[in-house]
């Protein structure tokens, strides 16, 4: 059978039903028209889902750095840079086959061959240059603000402030659940809540061993007691104030501002790997004591100075209890078994700190600890 072709001089390209097949009804030159078709189809549907990355990025950074005008600008525009890599792909898969498929006696073989070469090179070469202008423009754009970029969604060359990335008052508010946390929402904390965060950690961990885990086998001082699993060494004669300035170094470090808070602990805990001395004990004299942290020594701050403090200073008490309580549980890459009681699980840290507040209300005198305990663990068995 006879291969299509086209009419000698016609400019008109040809349409699916003829270049499509062409590629694959070549005889033995299908092994080089094949690989072409895959690389330049492949090539067009990459480039289509980049042109959607560009022109969302392109609107979205010039809106959040030049306002309205330039978002208007760039919605009008910006589609046609964003999509020109892919119009240039699917032009060569279109028009290859028209160079051998029309029926000019002047051109040769060699000379098709060439000019197929040729628009390759143009073609493919001229996507690759729009795809890397596109990205400099992006970026250009992006560091003209980078704080402005950033909350829209775009990153250029210049990584933005950290008070950009949280600014104090969105923790504060409590608008950010303890869940989804991050290093960036730490930085952004006043230094006094940063060592409240720490010190709810430290009491979260503590009930979560007292509450929902097995005997502790050997004292705090042993490395394979629980603690080392979620807390570093070396903190200090102020553990909170230690914990909280270990972890702000770590989150200040290289890339770690979008890492999640609970990553962060854990990624600076002294014993990353292994498993705590845990089991049943027949002496639990003994061994209680032991899953007090630190020899037992009492931390805790009274109700009265928790109920005194500001709302962000409670939140932040309470997001870092959170915290506390589910650090082993991960580490340990423990599911919830049997029924849990250190955390109320379908509770947000926002109402838990009102029913602390609440009962903190209650009795002054006692001790925040205490309170934490009574409060998280009435709302678990009500939830149960």
């Amino acid at each position: 059978m006879s291969q299509p072709t086209l009419p000698g001089g016609s400019l008109a390209s040809p349409g699916i039903a003829i270049w499509l097949p062409w590629y694959f009804k070549r005889g033995s030159l299908s092994l080089l028209t094949i690989p072409v078709f895959l690389f330049l189809a492949w090539g067009f549907f990459d480039l289509i889902w980049a042109g959607i990355i560009y022109f969302l990025a392109l609107t979205r950074a010039s809106g959040a750095v030049f306002g309205n005008v330039a978002t208007f600008a760039a919605w009008s525009f910006a589609w046609i840079p964003a999509f020109a890599p892919a119009i240039l792909y699917y032009s060569l898969l279109k028009n290859l086959p028209g160079v051998w498929l029309r029926r000019d006696v002047t051109s040769k073989s060699y000379a098709k061959l060439g000019v197929t070469v040729g628009m390759l090179i143009l073609l493919v070469g001229a996507a690759e240059a729009i795809t890397k202008a596109n990205s400099y423009a992006i970026a250009w754009i992006a560091d003209r603000d980078p704080c402005s970029a950033y909350r829209a969604g775009v990153t250029g060359n210049i990584l933005p402030k950290s008070d950009c990335l949280a600014p104090a008052p969105v923790q504060a508010r409590g608008t950010v659940s303890a869940r989804d946390l991050t290093c960036a929402d730490f930085i952004g904390l006043q230094d006094d809540q940063k060592a409240e965060l720490a010190y709810g950690y430290f009491d979260g961990f503590q009930a979560e061993l007292e509450k929902d885990e097995p005997d502790v086998l050997v004292p705090p001082s042993d490395a394979r007691h629980p603690m080392w699993w979620v807390l570093p060494e070396e903190l200090g004669q102020n553990p909170f104030t230690g914990l909280a300035q270990k972890l702000d170094l770590y989150c200040k470090s290289g890339d770690n501002g979008r890492r999640k808070l609970l990553d962060a602990f854990l990624s600076i805990a002294y014993k990353k790997d292994g498993f705590p001395d845990f089991g049943i004990s027949f002496d639990t004299k003994k061994t209680d004591p032991w899953k007090k942290m630190f020899g037992g020594m009492d931390w805790s701050v009274s109700c009265s100075a928790y109920s005194a403090s500001p709302e962000e200073t409670r939140q932040a008490i309470v997001d870092g209890y959170y915290l506390g309580t589910q650090a082993l549980k991960v580490r340990l890459k423990k599911g919830r078994i049997g029924f849990p009681i250190a955390w109320p699980s379908k509770s947000s840290p926002e109402t838990v700190r009102i029913e602390v507040d609440k009962t903190c209300e209650k009795d002054k005198g006692a001790k925040l600890h205490d309170a934490l305990w009574v409060a998280t663990a009435e709302m678990a068995v009500k939830q149960k």
